[in-house]
């Protein structure tokens, strides 16, 4: 069995139902929540094992927005 680490986390910003970030979309604003933590964490993307990824009140035209925001982010299609 893997050791499992957390290396970095990050988080979007609050909003507001039908507020300011109404017109972004949620994987484009979670594939740059990725790419930051990412980049906190000082690590090479293709050493990520593994994505855990919350997502509240998510669009229902939007498909698996962790896995998008992923490979939005740079994180290997392997993951």
């Amino acid at each position: 069995m893997k050791d499992v680490v957390v290396v970095s986390a990050c988080r979007t910003p609050i909003g507001t139902f039908g507020g300011s970030l109404k017109d972004i979309n949620c994987a484009a604003l979670g594939s740059a929540v990725m790419r930051e933590a990412v980049k906190r964490a000082g690590v090479d993307a293709k050493l990520i094992d593994d994505v855990r990824f919350g997502c509240c009140m998510e669009p229902v035209d939007a498909l698996n927005v962790t896995r998008i925001s992923a490979l939005m982010a740079g994180i290997p299609e392997t993951v």
